[in-house]
């Protein structure tokens, strides 16, 4: 694996992790370190390398950090519809804009421990829950066209329902992570009302949840799973068919609280989860 450039840096280049061509792009010892095997599909094989990348990366610098938002944005790691088609210096451009030179700076920096990481011996395996739902991400952004390919963060497209964009807020749900309440058997815990019927809980946000929490004091306090929102979308509409989802519901419901609160009716569940088969 001697090369001129680290193969860190080789690796972002481009579309980095994105590219079409990952699994001829990586050389079979990388794919034999990182545990991918021949048969193994694009969407797993990205999965599994996304997943090292990230390990290896949280060895060097923090989450929510300028510097990790450097290093997700450079790889391509994420499924941000408004970056992942970009090459490098595109991507940086539009994500970092006049941090550009500070994030390849530090880029160049964590070159050389980066790909002694990323190409160590004896790398874990990563754990088959993890790449199922990185696969299910990559599915579900596929499935979408028109303006939910190109949806932004959930949290912030949630007002915008409202003003009727519910297409672009649907298709950053089904590629984003959301944290839902479960029993000590992973259930989901259903939120019981007098005249809507049952709901599904989830948050965009570990601390939004907790919040929630803190605030009601429901009798459901406890276990979170956390998992793509294709994935509860799935089982939601496998669990019952009267099932709704209340996506960041209220502590307290005023007109500000709602209008952050995206509900999807089970109606609405079985119309998206149709789109996911």
């Amino acid at each position: 694996m001697s090369s001129d450039k680290p193969f860190s840096q080789k690796l972002r280049q481009r579309l980095g992790l994105r590219r079409a061509d990952l699994a001829a792009f990586l050389p079979l010892e990388l794919r034999q370190k990182w545990h991918i095997r021949d048969e193994d599909d694009l969407d797993v094989v990205r999965a599994k390398a996304v997943w090292q990348v990230t390990q290896s990366l949280t060895k060097i610098t923090t989450m929510s950090t300028p510097e990790w938002d450097f290093a997700r944005f450079a790889f391509n790691i994420d499924l941000d519809a408004d970056l992942r088609e970009l090459n490098l210096g595109d991507r940086l451009n539009r994500a970092v804009g006049e941090r550009r030179r500070k994030a390849e700076r530090w880029l160049a920096k964590i070159d050389a421990e980066l790909t002694r990481r990323l190409t160590a011996e004896n790398l874990p395996v990563p754990p088959d829950a993890e790449i199922q739902a990185g696969v299910e991400r990559e599915q579900a952004q596929r499935a979408l066209s028109g303006p939910a390919g190109r949806a932004g963060s959930l949290e912030t497209l949630i007002p915008t329902v409202h003003g009727h964009s519910w297409e672009s807020t649907v298709g950053s749900l089904l590629t984003s992570d959301v944290h839902v309440p479960v029993g000590a058997t992973g259930r989901f815990l259903l939120a019981a009302t007098r005249t809507r019927g049952c709901w599904v809980y989830a948050f965009t946000r570990e601390d939004l949840l907790e919040s929630f929490q803190l605030a009601t004091q429901p009798t459901w306090a406890g276990d979170a799973a956390r998992m793509p929102g294709s994935t509860l979308v799935r089982r939601v509409h496998l669990a019952s068919y009267d099932l709704g989802l209340l996506i960041n519901p209220p502590a307290r419901e005023d007109e500000q609280a709602v209008v952050n609160t995206l509900g999807i009716s089970a109606l609405q569940v079985a119309m998206i989860a149709s789109r996911l088969r």
